[in-house]
């Protein structure tokens, strides 16, 4: 209420001034969040939700897909375009020789990223799709098993290299570890969690394995 009309017109005037810069800060709040920027605080957001291996491979696909293309991590989250997605996933499809399965969990980092910029209400719509050339996927077929397992040749040639390392360095026990997965065909988590308990006579009882762990304080 105000007595003069003038006063009341000032009034109206200096509320919608104000209502227009907040409306005008939000905007350029908006426009200044990068596809970089979102990434680490959708990971940050996602600390809280999945064990330390999870970040760790985003990150890692991260570092390796996301990150050396400069030009589209740094557009602007609230102008990404469905076209941009397009080529950015295409470049990456054409640089690097990847399986299905690989390619579609690097892409599911941005798909990620983006429901989560909708929740936040970063942005109104997803722009996210996948379009891009099948036939350049890498073959899935299985590699020949002289190419996945060790050839007996290959497995006398490590054993002695690994009794050398032994005797070079008696409290090295990496390589006993090596010399009893030939045995074992454990995997790394399993060996390493081997206790004196977990052996009875000639028997070894693999039933725990050791979790490395992945500090997510500081992504």
């Amino acid at each position: 209420k105000k007595k003069k009309k003038a006063d009341l017109e000032s009034a109206i005037c200096e509320y919608y001034n104000s209502h227009d810069e907040n409306i005008k800060d939000e905007v350029e709040r908006k426009n200044a969040l990068s596809v970089e920027k979102l990434f680490y605080e959708f990971m940050n957001y996602k600390t809280q939700t999945v064990n330390g291996g999870t970040i760790r491979r985003m990150m890692a696909d991260w570092n390796k897909f996301y990150k050396p293309d400069a030009r589209f991590i740094s557009l602007s989250v609230n102008k990404l375009t469905k076209i941009d997605i397009d080529d950015f996933f295409n470049s990456v499809l054409n640089k690097y020789d990847l399986k299905k399965k690989a390619f579609y969990n690097m892409c599911g980092i941005l798909k990620q990223m983006l429901e989560y910029a909708v929740d936040a209400e970063y942005i109104e719509k997803n722009p996210y799709r996948v379009k891009v050339n099948k036939k350049k996927f890498a073959s899935s077929s299985k590699k020949p098993s002289n190419k996945e397992v060790f050839q007996n040749d290959e497995r006398e040639m490590f054993i002695n290299e690994m009794e050398r390392r032994l005797q070079n360095n008696p409290s090295n026990t990496a390589p006993l570890a090596v010399l009893l997965d030939f045995e074992l065909g454990t995997r790394k988590g399993e060996i390493l969690a081997i206790s004196k308990s977990d052996i009875v006579g000639d028997r070894i009882h693999i039933h725990r394995q050791l979790v490395e762990k992945f500090d997510t304080s500081d992504l």
